[in-house]
């Protein structure tokens, strides 16, 4: 049904923008903040993915997976965010298609984007919201595939192995 009401709203022929899809209310961390309180955020809203600023300015960005892998590495919860952000997120402008999305996450290999206009955060474009367009489930399949595409491992040695558990 969300897939039909975009796509009547959409003038015949037109293709559809990132700004029309896109998410408007993005939540915003501060560098300064902890581990814990960047988890909270993120729990609280529901969210996989926060902008981290410093000074009104977009400096990083941190997922929940990124959040995962270092409570594996450091458990402190009050060790500051800003050692483990991604920094120079990925933005796209506002005003293009939803195709041209697409094929930045598929090189980029990345599920979400910052969404821009004139330098300013707009909104953030996510691999799901994707689903909602006028893209073809084979374009889309084909994003997938490349985003989470796994190296074949080149190791020479095959391990042992005796036996198997379940």
């Amino acid at each position: 049904m969300y897939k039909r009401n975009i796509l009547e709203n959409n003038i015949i022929g037109d293709t559809m923008k990132i700004k029309e899809i896109m998410t408007k209310d993005v939540h915003i961390g501060n560098i300064d903040q902890s581990i814990i309180e960047v988890a909270n955020i993120l729990k609280k809203e529901d969210i996989g993915f926060l902008p981290i600023a410093m000074d009104r300015k977009i400096i990083g960005v941190i997922t929940d997976r990124d959040l995962a892998c270092i409570l594996k590495i450091n458990p402190d919860l009050n060790s500051k965010i800003e050692s483990y952000i991604t920094e120079n997120p990925i933005t796209i402008e506002e005003d293009l298609e939803v195709i041209e999305a697409l094929q930045l996450m598929k090189e980029k290999k990345v599920k979400r984007l910052l969404v821009v206009k004139e330098r300013k955060l707009k909104g953030v474009i996510s691999l799901s919201d994707l689903f909602h367009t006028d893209l073809s489930d084979e374009e889309l399949m084909k994003a997938i595939r490349c985003i989470f595409e796994i190296s074949k491992s080149t190791d020479k040695e095959t391990p042992e192995i005796d036996e198997f558990y379940l």
